[in-house]
């Protein structure tokens, strides 16, 4: 029989904060398709190891803006 492995001891989990000054922890299941997970859940599925930090990814262009050129327009 498989292990239980708890989401925060899991090489799957990604830890992260929530946007703002009142920010959250929050935790996000890889293998969950990025669920929100809590400490005390677990599955047998997971790796044991240390969570990775969660990240967003935007896609910004700033080319032409005034913080790249120092103009005011």
């Amino acid at each position: 029989m498989r292990r239980l492995i708890p989401c925060i001891g899991c090489s799957r989990c990604a830890v992260g904060y929530e946007a703002g000054f009142a920010g959250r922890r929050v935790m996000l299941c890889a293998d969950r398709g990025g669920r929100e997970v809590v400490d005390g859940d677990g599955c047998t599925l997971g790796e044991p190891g240390r969570p990775s930090p969660a990240c967003d990814r935007y896609d910004i262009c700033i080319g032409g803006h005034a913080a790249v050129y120092g103009r005011h327009e």
